[in-house]
This record gives C-alpha cells, sequence and structure tokens, in this order.
C-alpha cells in the first residue's frame, strides 16, 4: 500500500492494554468491531496510510490472546504492559521494548477509532514547528475529561479531571490524550514523570509541564470531540456504531449511489459501490463486498465477502457470501442464498434457490426451488454448470457434478451424474392416476379424525 507523503513521517505508539472490564466480555475492549473492523484495527489501518508496518507499536497484555493474535497478523511490533501503571507507563514499555527510528513519535489509543486523517494531518504539519504538539477538543457540557491550560499558541499544562480545581475544570479545552512529539525528547523527558496524584499512575499528560519546565516548546491543535469517543460499554459502543454508519452513508452517497432509506442501510469499513447504483431499505454490507455500477440491491438483504458486477439485481430478502462473484447483468431473486460461487453474466436465479461452490457460466437459469446439494456430510464438492443451461424449479443438483453447454434439466429431477451438450436430463418418477382413490383417502382421513 502507498503511503501518503507528508512533512512529518512519525512512528506510532498505539496503547491498546486496557481490560474494559465495562464491556462485560472476553474479548479485549480494543478488539469489539464498528462498522465491521476491531477499534483497534482502525487506528493501526490510519497508522499504515502513513508509516512502515515496523514503525508501528502497539503495547497490548500477554493474556489478551485474541487482540495478540490480531495483532501478529497485521505485521506490527508488539510490546507489553503487564501492570497497568498508567499511560506514561505504557509509552516508556513500548519505547524501551521497540526499536523506533522516526525523529517523531506519534501517540494515540486503540479505542478511539473516529479520529479522522485531516486531524493526524494538522497534527504532523505543526509537530514540524514545535517540539511536542497536543491534541485538544471544545466541550461545553460537564465532563471528566483532562484539561488543557493555554497561552495563545502554547499548551502549558494538562490537568487530569481528578486532580483539577474547580476553578481548572471550567476550562472548555479538553484533553484527547493523542499527541506527537520528537522521538529523542519523549524519550528521555517520560523518564521524569512521576505517580505523586490521587490516582498513583503515571500520567502521559504530565509530559507537557515537564517539556515546558525543560524549555521546550509546546503547542496544541483543535479536532472535533466526536472524534475522540471512546467505548467503555456497549452503550457507548452502539454510539460509536451509529456515528461511523452516518459517515459511510454520506461518504457513498456523495460517491453517486442512491440510498432510499439511509438509517436502514449498514456498510462495513471497506464497502465500494460504483456509481448509480440504488439500494432499498434494510440491506446489510458485511466485510469485503464490492458493488458495481448501475446495480441494484433490493430490500433485506445480506451480503459478505462478495463481488458484484454491473447492471445486476439481488434481492429482496437474497444472502451472498464465501467469496461469492456475480458477473454483469446477473440476477439473484428473492429467497436466493449464493455461497462461495461464480455466477456468469446474465445468468438468473430469482426465486427460492440455494447455490453452493458452485460454477455457473453465462445465460444459465436456475429455476424455483432448485438445491445445489454441495456437502455430503464431509466434504465440499463443486457442481459445474456451462452456458445456456436450464434448470428446472425444485432440482436437485448432486456434486460433483458437470453440466455440459445447453442442457435441460427437467422440473423435480434429482441429477448425479455429468450431462453432455444439448441433453436434457429427466429423472423423474413415473406419474400414475388411480381412479377414486382421492375419494378412499378422504373417507380414511375422517375415521382416524373420528
Amino acid at each position: 500500500m502507498s503511503k501518503k507523503v507528508m512533512n512529518c513521517q512519525p512512528a506510532f505508539v498505539i496503547l491498546a492494554a486496557g481490560k474494559g472490564t465495562r464491556m462485560k466480555s472476553t474479548l479485549p475492549k480494543v478488539m469489539h468491531k464498528v462498522v465491521g473492523l476491531p477499534m483497534v484495527g482502525h487506528v493501526i489501518q490510519m497508522a499504515k496510510n502513513y508509516v512502515d508496518t515496523n514503525q508501528i507499536i502497539v503495547v497490548s497484555r500477554k493474556d489478551a490472546a485474541e487482540l495478540n493474535d490480531y495483532l501478529v497478523k497485521q505485521d506490527i511490533n508488539i510490546t507489553w504492559q503487564e501492570e497497568q501503571l498508567g499511560t506514561a507507563h505504557a509509552v516508556k514499555e513500548a519505547l524501551e521494548q521497540a526499536e523506533v527510528n522516526s525523529e517523531y513519535l506519534m501517540i494515540a489509543y486503540g479505542d478511539t477509532p473516529l479520529i479522522t486523517e485531516e486531524t493526524f494531518e494538522k497534527l504532523f504539519d505543526k509537530a514540524t514547528k514545535y517540539d511536542l504538539v497536543i491534541c485538544g477538543f471544545n466541550y461545553l457540557a460537564p465532563n471528566r475529561y483532562g484539561r488543557i491550560k493555554t497561552e495563545g499558541e502554547h499548551a502549558l499544562k494538562i490537568v487530569e479531571f481528578k486532580d483539577a480545581t474547580d476553578e481548572e475544570r471550567k476550562i472548555t479545552l479538553c484533553n484527547s490524550g493523542v499527541m506527537i512529539g520528537k522521538t529523542e525528547l519523549i524519550k528521555n523527558l517520560i523518564k521524569q514523570i512521576d505517580n505523586q496524584n490521587k490516582a498513583e499512575e503515571y500520567y502521559l499528560t504530565d509530559l507537557v509541564g515537564v517539556f515546558n519546565q525543560r524549555g521546550y516548546k509546546v503547542s496544541f491543535i483543535q479536532a472535533s470531540q466526536e472524534e475522540f469517543l471512546g467505548a467503555n460499554d456497549r452503550d457507548e459502543l452502539a454510539e460509536l456504531e451509529a456515528i461511523f454508519q452516518t459517515r459511510l452513508r454520506k461518504k457513498i452517497m456523495q460517491e453517486g449511489v442512491t440510498l432510499l432509506d439511509p438509517n436502514s442501510t449498514y456498510f462495513s469499513y471497506d464497502t465500494k459501490i460504483g456509481m448509480d447504483s440504488i439500494i432499498y431499505p434494510n440491506v446489510f454490507f458485511e466485510p469485503k463486498v464490492v458493488i458495481g455500477n448501475n446495480t441494484i440491491i433490493y430490500a433485506n438483504c445480506f451480503i459478505e465477502e462478495s463481488k458484484v458486477g454491473n447492471n445486476c439485481k439481488v434481492g429482496p430478502f437474497a444472502k451472498l457470501r464465501g467469496d461469492t462473484i456475480l458477473a454483469n447483468k446477473s440476477e439473484i431473486g428473492s429467497f436466493v442464498e449464493v455461497k462461495g460461487s461464480i455466477v456468469g453474466e446474465n445468468s438468473k436465479a430469482k426465486h427460492l434457490a440455494y447455490i453452493g461452490d458452485a460454477e455457473l457460466a453465462c445465460d444459465v437459469n436456475i429455476g424455483a426451488g432448485v438445491i445445489f446439494c454441495n456437502y455430503d456430510g464431509v466434504n465440499k464438492h463443486k457442481v459445474i454448470i456451462e452456458q445456456e443451461v436450464f434448470i428446472g424449479s425444485n432440482s436437485s443438483l448432486v456434486a460433483p457434478i458437470n453440466l455440459k453447454k445447453g442442457v435441460y434439466v427437467a422440473a423435480g429431477s434429482v441429477v448425479t451424474r455429468d450431462a453432455g451438450n444439448d441433453e436434457l436430463v429427466i429423472t423423474r418418477a413415473e406419474e400414475k392416476h388411480i381412479p377414486e382413490k382421492g375419494k378412499k383417502l378422504r373417507e380414511k382421513a375422517k375415521i382416524h379424525q373420528k
């Protein structure tokens, strides 16, 4: 992935060692997902836009197995904070355990996924003019954030809420926790922070005071309060999800997509939809979904790990999953599920069908009630269908089979063998019409009802 070129190319330290007990979960707090990606994943992804992975450091705990497994897959540096002694202690541990080669160091938090590129870039820009730059936001309502004391462009001190005086609590410029500074200065001066406070913790916020005491220049930028919302419980997690969904909906509509009811359409962080497509209400897009141009997704569809081409129609009440690909002009209709399959151009399955582990060429028609029997109880098998094949309603295709070009499968058939070009396949039992049998069955039923 190409990196954005900035005047300042920092290393990132992302703090993610908190336990998050209020989540009431065995999952580490930062692993809870927002728009389909773990909270910490959003911050890592943002960092990857600017720096190489060897300059991204996440502070974790050794007992956070799910988090550590995820971090290993990100190919970044993992460091440990075994004792929860405060944010400054976490950064100090990171700098001692990992090699940082960048001139600047950005410190961010794994549970604040809403921070934007614009805010990061404002920090990068100002970091070249000051020794330390912190990020704040104005918040007029009563809150428990730390307060930033300033003088002009200079940040003088950050006071934690629990240690603030009544007068200091009236300050509306609040601390986000995010900061950037010169790496060597942070390495040296963070050691001078003590834990002489009510919580007996090593506060990263004290770094501002230490820098000022040594005569270094400290400044600040302001961003929106929304960007620094974290999630300590499920209510706050839902709030993050709602804000992120609103952002994604606006972005997708600005790219030329019609959402008939934006508030009932749910996207993932990586959803891509082409121009002039129309999305009906109550559609859910899980990760790894790409939709082409001029495609219609009707109401109540669920789509994950799928690529849908141009001029397609999906739904209503359809499900696509497992690396499914729909070629241009294909149609998947009501109550049809497609899993791990390729549906060729102008092919259709418009009613009540299951297509699994299959390859359909162009101009294939799948009738109502058709089932692809892809699983034998142990292994999955493939169904290969060549162009211009017609599968009649209520048929079952027992994999593995290959239906050649132009095959017709009669309605109600169970197909277990390959079929050659242009063959008609019919496997129905002989149809019988027995006179008076219906009357006798009704009379028998009446006797049993008594």
